[in-house]
């Protein structure tokens, strides 16, 4: 049985097969080994990872959710995720985490110690429902939902309309003798464009379910958030969005992946691109995106490097995290850098086929080579799904550009199809549905089968020719006489 339902996944849907065949191999090997972290532990879920995170973890489970089931078509297995996860939430209204969902659970207990795993679980309560065309399942989901909104409206959000948090309640929480590691509190900008995704997200829901005086509160909110946003943290000269304020308000200026996740809250679209630009050509190394630009002090070129300092201080100071080259591709993406990017995802799926564990991710890598060495170590986790879903998700919902939105009756299809591919044949689940995708000649042609919704095909759009983009390159190592 387990045999026929992965061999599925690869035939009867997500079947691809194109002018390369390491492509194709590289694309069915990272599906099925996505799929075996998907697992019933306390209920359904997701590992974070193999060998060390055999266990739920509500932020990366819900940052994987697109690339393990929605392209994937597994939505019964996402709703059920939700379901089960919303059991978890903290609902004592005297505790100081009410209304969160747990940053992690296993069989000996669970944390609520972070702030960006709740509002992905309302996104991604939406995004299931996008993919499927179903809402009865939110009727389930929406206690949690709105006791998670509510309760960070009271708790945590200040005047501005900003989500405040811990040093280390975002996703770069490593702490060492509980002193974090890259001190992130009180607003973190990731956090806040997830705050504002919460609510929108939230506020359509509730305006689905008819509690329209919850969705006109929440939209209220998240304008407001927008509003004061692009003030308060884009720096147009630098191009920089600032990657936190601090407690008193002052910006924090290190130069992170971070700011790729906020441009929903910035409406200069000149200024977009140069963060874009900028963020590829002094974090995007051939093997993956840094944590943290290499000029800054506290970088640190290797994850494990013991004879100069403990990893968990370049955990998130230098160390490649995987998962951040899904939205590094896809920002270059959306403003018509395909090429660049391909030359990112061809690399992980080199990675995939010969590196390690054949069809895994790893967790992290070095920034920086090793002495005598022309490529560069991985380390962490030899499995971590977001890392395999964020490339399953870019491939296809910006690389072939399916994007469905059930809710609205409508499919998007954009391709942004590299050079080097010249044909693509594959299916893609969409609600009860299946979309048929071929490339071929130049020209994309899509059939819709049992699933009443408007195709909108659009021609690739973006700034291939922008003189922003002229000449754009991969972030180089620097050498080691540059370090104190």
């Amino acid at each position: 049985e387990r045999r026929e339902r992965i061999n599925g996944l690869i035939t009867e849907y997500n079947r691809v097969k194109t002018n390369l065949p390491s492509l194709d191999d590289a694309l069915d090997w990272i599906t099925i080994t996505m799929d075996e972290l998907i697992t019933e532990q306390q209920g359904k879920g997701i590992y974070a990872g193999l060998p060390w995170f055999n266990e739920y973890w509500g932020r990366d489970m819900f940052i994987s959710m697109p690339g393990a089931c929605l392209v994937t078509g597994q939505f019964e297995t996402a709703k059920q995720i939700l379901k089960d996860f919303a059991e978890l939430q903290d609902k004592d209204p005297e505790s100081e985490t009410y209304g969160r969902i747990p940053n992690r659970a296993n069989l000996e207990g669970i944390l609520y110690n972070t702030t960006d795993g709740t509002p992905r679980f309302v996104i991604q309560a939406l995004e299931v429902a996008k993919y499927s065309g179903d809402i009865e399942f939110l009727h389930d989901l929406y206690p949690a939902i709105k006791t998670s909104i509510n309760a960070s409206i009271k708790n945590y959000t200040d005047k501005n309309g900003y989500l405040t948090h811990a040093d280390a309640d975002t996703w770069m929480d490593v702490k060492r003798n509980g002193i974090p590691g890259s001190p992130r509190g009180n607003r973190a900008n990731d956090i806040q464009a997830l705050w504002y995704a919460q609510l929108m997200a939230g506020s359509e829901i509730a305006s689905l379910l008819d509690d329209t005086g919850s969705a006109e509160d929440w939209s209220s909110l998240a304008t407001l958030l927008a509003s004061n946003f692009e003030r308060d943290y884009c720096s147009k000269d630098e191009a920089l969005i600032y990657d936190h304020l601090n407690p008193d308000g002052t910006p924090d200026k290190q130069f992170r992946p971070n700011q790729l996740y906020c441009f929903d809250l910035v409406n200069d679209e000149d200024f977009k691109q140069r963060v874009t630009r900028r963020s590829w050509e002094e974090l995007v190394y051939p093997w993956g995106v840094a944590s943290l630009a290499q000029w800054d002090s506290q970088f640190h070129p290797q994850h494990e490097n013991w004879n100069y300092y403990h990893k968990d201080d370049a955990y998130h100071n230098g160390t490649i995290w995987l998962w951040n080259n899904g939205i590094a591709m896809q920002r270059m993406i959306e403003y018509g850098q395909i090429e660049p990017a391909w030359e990112l995802f061809k690399n992980m799926n080199r990675q995939a086929l010969v590196e390690g564990a054949v069809g895994s991710l790893s967790e992290n890598a070095d920034a920086h080579p090793r002495e005598g060495q022309s490529w560069v170590k991985r380390s962490g986790t030899f499995l971590q799904a977001w890392s395999n879903a964020e490339h399953l998700r870019t491939w296809y919902q910006h690389f072939l550009g399916i994007r469905p939105d059930l809710l609205q009756g409508v499919i998007v299809v954009e391709p942004r199809i590299p050079s080097e591919i010249t044909f693509i044949e594959t299916s893609v689940k969409v609600g009860e549905g299946t979309l048929h995708y071929l490339y071929k000649d130049g020209r994309v042609t899509v059939k819709l089968e049992g699933c009443k919704a408007q195709l909108d095909v659009r021609e690739p759009s973006g700034q291939q020719d922008s003189p922003i983009f002229e000449g754009v390159k991969f972030c180089e190592p620097k050498p080691l006489e540059h370090y104190p």
